[in-house]
């Protein structure tokens, strides 16, 4: 399955056939991105209107997360495990617990376009309009470990993920259509490729 999103609507389409499987909507709401739990069986979405909603595959609300600490969503994720769901929106990170409904509030330097969390959910990637991508340590200590520099980013959103064994380096494409990959594990960040 996979799930696209846009004005008004979240479909959900079957891969294999190419079927519209069920439209998700919600009137007055341009949803900018949505992310499947770990089970496959469960998604959320979020938009604009300041909300950001959790459906199940047959077309149920489960919940959603509305008011003044919810902003305008730029990108989201859910960890691994199932227990955190990571919104990014402006400058601001906000990591929810799913269980305990804690909420934890992290601020970048510069507007933040997308997002990648780690297999193991100990890391996240941000691309930035500053033409940076920030690797931020978000278990207990909460720290920005390193800055990649390189890639360019003027008119589109530009994506990076982790790849790799491990999880050993990260991935980012560029509007010079060029592709950038630098290491994780090194206290300095730089290109590995360039191609």
């Amino acid at each position: 399955m996979i799930l696209t999103c846009g004005k008004e609507i979240v479909k959900l389409w079957d891969v294999e056939s190419g079927e519209c499987k069920y439209t998700f909507q919600k009137l007055n709401c341009n949803f900018a991105a949505c992310a499947w739990f770990p089970d496959g069986k469960r998604f959320i979405s979020g938009g604009d209107d300041k909300c950001i909603y959790m459906w199940d595959i047959e077309g149920k609300e489960l919940d959603s997360w509305k008011g003044a600490r919810v902003p305008r969503v730029h990108d989201l994720a859910v960890s691994s495990d199932g227990n955190h769901m990571i919104s990014v929106a402006g400058k601001a990170i906000r990591i929810y617990n799913l269980e305990t409904k804690d909420e934890r509030l992290i601020s970048e330097e510069d507007l933040i376009t997308s997002l990648s969390v780690s297999s193991d959910g100990r890391f996240l990637l941000l691309t930035l309009t500053n033409q940076e991508i920030h690797l931020w340590d978000v278990t207990d200590k909460t720290e920005l470990l390193l800055k990649y520099r390189g890639h360019r980013q003027t008119r589109f959103v530009i994506r990076s993920c982790f790849g790799g064994s491990n999880q050993a380096f990260v991935v980012s494409g560029s509007e010079d259509s060029q592709v950038l990959i630098c290491f994780t594990c090194s206290t300095t960040s730089f290109p590995l490729m360039n191609p």
